[in-house]
């Protein structure tokens, strides 16, 4: 046998460690030794285990939140241009959709127009209220106010302008005139 002075536990007290180191003293049958008291340590202030987790990762979070800022700037200057791009392209898109639109409102009143002359109750009506035009057999008047225009509706063929030369020069240019001034009436 060995003369091995028994192994007592060190100042870690009942440890695994020090309970390994102890086996060869209990199977000589020697006394299991009495655990050493745990050794006295100044008090420390409490501090939340935030703060020391924090505290313990010093500066390696600090540098990490900083090259993931660098990183998403760059990431955000790279995407910028496409960006602007995308933005533009939708701003046109909406503008095109609303002329698109404008003009689909246009053509559905000009072919609710085209529908409305294509029925002769309505030129005859427009007959009447803008030539004055009136039905075989009957009478129709005219109310003039007291500035001597007509009252109501209809339309008034323009006079020619003297200054445009019209009431002057040979009987063909007159006459184009008129047809001119016709083809131009005037509501009142």
């Amino acid at each position: 046998m060995s003369t091995k002075p028994p192994l007592t536990p060190g100042p870690g007290g009942d440890t695994p460690r020090a309970r390994t180191l102890a086996r060869p003293a209990r199977r000589a049958g020697l006394p299991r030794p009495a655990p050493a008291p745990a050794p006295e340590t100044p008090e420390r202030p409490v501090v939340p285990v935030v703060a020391q987790a924090l505290v313990n990762r010093g500066l390696g979070a600090t540098r990490r939140l900083a090259l993931l800022v660098a990183l998403l700037v760059v990431l955000f200057l790279a995407y910028l241009p496409s960006l602007v791009v995308f933005f533009d392209q939708q701003r046109q898109t909406v503008a095109a959709q609303q002329q698109i639109a404008a003009q689909q409102a246009q053509i559905d009143a000009m072919r609710d127009e085209i529908t409305r002359w294509q029925d002769p109750a309505y030129v005859k009506a427009q007959a009447r209220d803008r030539l004055g035009w009136v039905v075989p057999g009957e009478t129709g008047y005219v109310v003039i106010g007291p500035d001597g225009h007509p009252v109501g509706g209809g339309a008034v063929i323009a006079r020619p302008d003297p200054s445009s030369g019209l009431t002057s020069g040979p009987w063909y240019a007159q006459v184009w005139g008129s047809i001119r001034a016709a083809d131009d009436p005037r509501p009142t």
